[in-house]
C-alpha cells in the first residue's frame, strides 16, 4: 500500500490517462461520500491508487477489471464515440449516462461514464438499450423524479 495525497493521485492518473475527468473534487465527494477509499491522517486525506482503481472500477459495474477507466463527463464521451462513428446523438449519450442506462457516477450536475463502455465488446449491449431507449418512454416514476429535481434547484 503506498499512500500519496489527493494532488499526488491526481498528477498518478494523469499519467496513465492525460485526458481523465477525474479532479481532486470527484476524489473528495466520492470519499465523503463513503464510495472510495481514504485514509484521514491529522489534517490530511490519503489515497492508494490501487484501491482507488478497485473502487472506481466497482462503483462502474467493472468489477474484474484491474486498469484505471477511462472516466469522462457524458459530454466527453460523447466526443468519443462520435470518433467511432457510432452515430449517437449528443443528446442520446447524455440521456444514456444521465438515466443510468450506462454505468456512471453522478456528482453534482454532472454525469461521468466509463469510455469502455462504448467499446466493441459491449457493442451488442449497447445497441439493446439504444433501442429500448428510442422506442419506449421513461416510467413515470423516473418522469416524477426529473420533476422533483427541476423543482428543487
Amino acid at each position: 500500500m503506498r499512500l500519496k495525497t489527493k494532488h499526488k493521485i491526481i498528477a498518478d492518473i494523469k499519467e496513465i490517462d492525460p485526458e481523465t475527468d477525474i479532479t481532486v473534487a470527484f476524489l473528495e465527494y466520492l470519499s465523503r461520500d463513503g464510495s472510495i477509499r481514504s485514509f484521514a491522517r491529522g489534517n490530511r486525506v490519503y489515497y492508494d491508487l490501487e484501491y482507488l482503481i478497485r473502487d472506481i472500477n466497482y462503483l462502474l459495474g467493472m468489477r474484474d477489471r484491474k486498469e484505471l477507466p477511462r472516466i469522462r463527463t457524458v459530454h466527453g464521451a460523447y466526443s468519443y464515440t462520435a470518433s467511432l462513428e457510432m452515430g449517437l446523438s449528443r443528446q442520446l449519450v447524455c440521456e444514456l449516462g444521465k438515466y443510468d442506462y450506462i454505468p456512471n457516477i453522478h456528482i453534482g450536475n454532472r454525469t461521468y461514464v466509463a469510455l469502455e463502455s462504448f467499446d466493441k465488446e459491449n457493442e451488442e449491449r449497447l445497441t439493446n438499450i439504444i433501442f429500448e431507449h428510442k422506442y419506449s418512454k421513461p416510467s413515470e416514476e423516473l418522469q416524477c423524479s426529473i420533476v422533483t429535481a427541476r423543482r428543487y434547484r
